[in-house]
């Protein structure tokens, strides 16, 4: 199996990548089972050569423990990362951090997360679905000079975590873009499917928002940490990393307060239009009244109703009717309930 087969393969067991780099030398290659016995910590020599373990798939127990043992991963870690949709944290032991950070959901709406521990000289990232945005870190490292050939360990571990954030992005824009599209149909007036695909959308902000505000967390506890793991010269990079957590959050609660927005425009102009439903029906039922008054008092049966026997009640009776609903509209209309504003001040 290639490393480009395993990039792109979400699998059921583990396969193990290792990647060994410097500023001279790259080496690539999947590590059968039997060799994971022979992983240790790297000895940092003076090519600085950095050591990658990428693991994709969390389902072999053993695997996972060979590996825990070799490198001397705490244990405590090692059960986050069997345990999918662990939120974004750090933990910092004696000689190396654990973080875990989500990516964006997958189409199923399941979670996902990349579990990554940091040590001197040693990176190890494990994962049940290889996210694409490793693909363009082992191009870097793959490509002749560039910082991350020339970086330490904790540099790798940046370029990981920049890589996930810079992920968040273009989701992030897409769906507000879906919200501006949502809102034109919400002011068109084009139905109820409208606001159910924005609260589908405003889910979506929800699940995200909480993700990125763990992120800014885990960025706030790595530039305060006094350890060795990341050295001053990194500190930068990851300062630029919670500047992008921060642009992603604001993009996230702009593109909530949008769909918020919609949502209270969209209950005003179903407000506004039962108002105007309401309102026909009340002018009807008022010119009605008096009409049914005049109607009532002619069909009363007495016997001595000298209209009743006159040649032109009925066509009289009619016509009084007609005044009387006549003088209502225009009298309406003058008050500007209905054809216009009124004129009065």
């Amino acid at each position: 199996m290639t490393a480009e087969q395993v990039s792109s393969e979400q699998v059921s067991g583990s396969t193990v990548r290792r990647l060994i780099y410097s500023a001279s030398s790259v080496d690539e290659r999947i590590l059968a089972k039997d060799e994971l016995q022979g992983l240790a910590r790297p000895e940092i020599d003076e090519r600085g050569a950095i050591v990658w373990l990428d693991v994709i798939g969390t389902g072999d127990d053993d695997v996972l423990a060979t590996i825990a043992d070799r490198l001397g991963l705490h244990s405590l870690a090692m059960e986050d990362v069997v345990h999918e949709g662990q939120r974004p944290k750090v933990d910092l032991f004696e000689d190396h951090a654990f973080i875990v950070m989500s990516l964006p959901h997958s189409s199923d709406g399941k979670p996902r997360q990349v579990s990554i521990f940091l040590a001197r000289g040693l990176v190890v990232t494990l994962h049940n679905e290889r996210p694409t945005v490793f693909d363009g870190i082992v191009k870097r490292i793959q490509g002749t000079g560039g910082r991350i050939r020339r970086g330490t360990s904790d540099y790798l571990a940046y370029a990981i975590l920049d890589s996930i954030i810079d992920d968040y992005l273009p989701i992030v824009e897409a769906l507000q873009e879906r919200v501006e599209d949502i809102g034109e149909d919400v002011l068109a007036s084009r139905g109820d499917e409208s606001i159910t695909e924005l609260f589908e959308v405003r889910r979506e902000f929800v699940t995200l928002r909480r993700d990125v505000v763990w992120m800014r967390d885990v960025f706030s506890i790595l530039r305060r940490d006094d350890g060795d793991l990341f050295a001053e010269s990194t500190m930068p990079f990851l300062s630029d990393c919670a500047d992008h957590v921060a642009m992603n959050l604001e993009a996230i609660e702009s593109g909530r307060d949008l769909i918020d927005t919609l949502i209270e425009v969209h209950a005003t102009l179903v407000g506004q239009g039962m108002n105007e439903i309401m309102k026909v029906l009340t002018i009807i039922a008022t010119i009605f009244i008096p009409l049914s008054f005049v109607a009532g008092v002619f069909g009363m049966n007495f016997e001595h109703m000298p209209e009743l026997r006159h040649p032109y009640a009925y066509p009289i009776a009619l016509g009084a009717m007609a005044l009387i609903a006549g003088g209502m509209l225009l009298y309406f209309r003058r008050l500007g309930w209905i054809g216009g504003r009124s004129r009065e001040t």
